[in-house]
């Protein structure tokens, strides 16, 4: 099985890519989606960036604002690197499970 990584910035097309693709039957793993799941309410992640940034960052509804660690850690180096060393294993473990479940569904 090949692995094709798309990079690009912001409006580069990689979603158009992807899609095009997806149609032509090819598995995607989507890195923003595993980061958006590494961050859901109650997960893991989502637990070790709070205990590292506080509840303040935090909407009403217990989800995190992206937005707002987003300024935090695009405004500071240093949080930047306590963002990701809070989200590197659980992007890892995500990323490791997704990819197997990948390998089965093409293997067997």
């Amino acid at each position: 099985m090949r692995l094709i990584g798309l990079t690009g910035g912001i409006a580069s097309g990689k979603s158009t890519v992807s899609k095009e693709l997806h149609i032509q039957g090819l598995p995607i793993i989507d890195a923003d989606k595993i980061a958006h799941a590494a961050l859901r309410k109650g997960t893991w992640g989502w637990m070790r960036v709070v205990a590292t940034f506080g509840r303040d960052i935090l909407r009403e509804d217990g989800e995190v604002n992206r937005a707002q660690l987003g300024e935090i850690v695009f405004a500071d180096s240093a949080k930047r690197k306590q963002l990701n060393s809070s989200l590197s294993l659980s992007l890892s473990l995500l990323s490791l499970s997704l990819s197997l479940v990948m390998h089965m569904h093409t293997h067997f």
